[in-house]
Order: structure tokens, then C-alpha cells, then sequence
């Protein structure tokens, strides 16, 4: 056995190194210097306030394409809870013509009102942060019944 092992050598072909290159993965690519992962964007787009130090913090998704330098930071999403409702008026409807009024109405929560007594319509909207809060709105119910709802900003 040691014979064997004597009579092998290596060539100087054989003694050459291979460079390997990664081929790069498109969806690798894409994520690959991100703050967080693919699975974790919604969450963090989605989710609650981003705040620094009590300031708030803008958050846009670049899109293909997007000059970051060029996009608006002027606006942000709030998740507002509107109180005093009259009961019966929990609805979609009611829900976007208060979220149009505070900006641009994007989802009602639903879920809060199947859970009993419901206290206020939970409405997410999104705001321009160069206007002021709106506080309460003069809303006309049937029957000509009027009355104020008032506005409580989530995170604030």
C-alpha cells in the first residue's frame, strides 16, 4: 500500500485552483441589503407607528424604479378610533366617509365590531403629517338626528 501511495503525484494541471463564482438568486438580490426580510415587510410596512426618540419616523416602500431622493416623506398611516358612534351605524359606509374626511380612507376594521358592545369604529387612513389633527366631525344620522364623533389617533 505504501508503494501506491508514492507512485501518486500531482501534475501542475492538477495543482491549479478553480475561482467559483455565486450566481446571484433575483429574489436574493432584491433583499439582500433590506433592513428585514421579504416575510417581514408587510409587517412592517402594516404595522403600528415607527417612532425614534417620540419623533415620528416615515416609512415608503421603494417601488423598481424609485428615485428615493424623489419620494414625498409627507405622508403616514394612522389607525384612528372613532368614538360616539350611534349604534347601528357601524358600517363600512359611515367608516370611509370619516376616513376621507381625515385624509385617504384604506380599511375598516370589522373585527371590532362582532365583539360584543362595541365602543368605537376602528379606521385605518392615511395622513398628511403637514396638516393638523382633526379632533371631531358633526355627523348627521337618520331621522335628522345630529351629533359629534370624536377622533382618537392610535400611537399618538
Amino acid at each position: 500500500m505504501e508503494n501506491d501511495l508514492a507512485g501518486l503525484s500531482l501534475e501542475d494541471e492538477e495543482d491549479g485552483i478553480l475561482q467559483a463564482q455565486k450566481e446571484l438568486d433575483s429574489t436574493l438580490v432584491e433583499y439582500e441589503f433590506c433592513l428585514v426580510g421579504c416575510f417581514h415587510m408587510d409587517q412592517v410596512i402594516n404595522g403600528a407607528l415607527w417612532t425614534f426618540n417620540n419623533h415620528l419616523l416615515m416609512i415608503h416602500r421603494l417601488e423598481a424604479g424609485d428615485d428615493p431622493f424623489k419620494v414625498p416623506l409627507i405622508y403616514t398611516i394612522f389607525w384612528v378610533q372613532v368614538y360616539d358612534v350611534l349604534p347601528g351605524f357601524f358600517n363600512q359606509s359611515l367608516a370611509k366617509q370619516i376616513g376621507d374626511f381625515l385624509g385617504r380612507f384604506l380599511e375598516y376594521d370589522s373585527k371590532n365590531v362582532g365583539r360584543g358592545i362595541c365602543a368605537y369604529l376602528r379606521i385605518r387612513v392615511q395622513l398628511d403629517v403637514r396638516s393638523s389633527l382633526k379632533r371631531k366631525k358633526n355627523v348627521m344620522f337618520l331621522f335628522g338626528k345630529c351629533t359629534y364623533v370624536n377622533f382618537k389617533y392610535e400611537w399618538l
